[in-house]
């Protein structure tokens, strides 16, 4: 089935058939993930202009410019090679990827701001990439502001409601750099039958750019606002929508919305990781909402894992910094979805 037709389809079919047609159009779009390519949202800018996306939308869209307080000096990236990302086979698999999806290009042998990569396990055991950006942040504008927690969702919630969720597969990575500022997010990186190092560079918002996550939830937030207008109650984490509707059917309905309105921004859907057939029990921000019950709970591999890392410390009977700094931040989470959490916490 074509992807306007499925689109199109989702907005005027009764529920058994929004269902199918969600299920078909994630079969066909998990097809073609590999289309993908890092900032591609300055392909799409008619779309949002459609939409009435705001002129500082527009422009991080078509070339987000990093925000320096100052602006750091270049560097031959020949004097550089202290900051080279070390390698290993997990690391080059990385790069390779990044360089398949556009995010890493290679650059011109022109003085550079280079920046160290390391890799982070994601919930599902997967690497993530992080470039180490700990040095140009210093140059930065700093932005105060805060994201939404799970504080605020019992307020949003209402008994009864029904519930999906959406998220996007590397969000970030969606929005462009301008040209003129990629010469400040470099890397050099050396495979291992290589000889020299090779010198890539950044074209998308990268994980690590301290002014990342207030640019993407102006982005976030402008869309949940597309949302509202079309009268869905929804709240947004970053790239991690939460949709509800008290009917089940006028969900449905929301949800291929929804779908059809990020794929027309140029957005890629995480089918993998979104719920888009009403539930009344949904994972959100770490937090298992029972909504036909009225309750919050603490998820079961969460609670697992938690008792897992008590035991071990029993049996070790010590603790480092580290590992007190972890336990305490999980059991001061898990304390607002248990019953009387925070009086066991003390």
């Amino acid at each position: 089935m074509g992807k306007n037709r499925i689109l199109y389809l989702a907005t005027k079919s009764p529920l058994k058939l929004i269902t199918k047609i969600i299920i078909a159009f994630a079969n066909d779009y998990l097809q073609k993930q590999d289309l993908f390519y890092g900032g591609c949202l300055k392909d799409y800018v008619k779309s949002w202009q459609k939409y009435g996306a705001p002129v500082h939308i527009i422009h991080i869209i078509t070339g987000y410019r990093i925000p320096f307080q100052r602006v750091p000096s270049l560097i031959n990236h020949k004097l550089l090679n202290k900051y080279q990302t070390p390698t290993s086979a997990a690391m080059s698999k990385q790069i390779i990827d990044l360089k398949k999806q556009n995010i890493l290009v290679p650059a011109p042998p022109t003085p550079s701001f280079v920046c160290p990569m390391f890799l982070v396990k994601k919930s599902d055991s997967s690497d993530r990439p992080i470039f180490n950006l700990k040095n140009l942040n210093q140059y930065l504008i700093e932005f105060k502001f805060k994201l939404i927690n799970m504080h605020r969702i019992p307020d949003f919630l209402q008994k009864g409601d029904w519930a999906i969720k959406i998220d996007l597969t590397q969000a970030y990575f969606h929005i462009p750099i301008a040209q003129s500022h990629h010469p400040y997010l470099r890397v050099l990186y050396k495979m291992e039958n290589a000889v020299e190092p090779e010198l890539l560079q950044i074209t998308s918002l990268p994980f690590g750019l301290s002014s990342a996550p207030v640019t993407f939830a102006m982005i976030s937030n402008w869309i949940a606002q597309v949302f509202r207008n079309r009268g869905m109650r929804v709240i947004v984490y970053l790239d991690d929508f939460l949709i509800v509707n008290q009917k089940k059917h006028v969900l449905a309905d929301q949800a291929a919305e929804a779908v059809r309105i990020l794929s027309t921004l140029g957005w890629t859907v995480n089918f993998k990781k979104s719920v888009l057939i009403p539930t009344q029990v949904l994972e959100y921000l770490g937090v298992t909402w029972d909504l036909s019950r009225n309750l919050k709970l603490f998820p079961v591999e969460k609670r697992l894992r938690t008792q897992s890392k008590i035991k071990r410390i029993m049996i070790l009977n010590q603790w480092n910094l580290k590992d007190a700094q972890s336990m305490l931040g999980t059991l001061n989470f898990a304390s607002f979805a248990i019953p009387r959490g925070r009086l066991h916490c003390r």
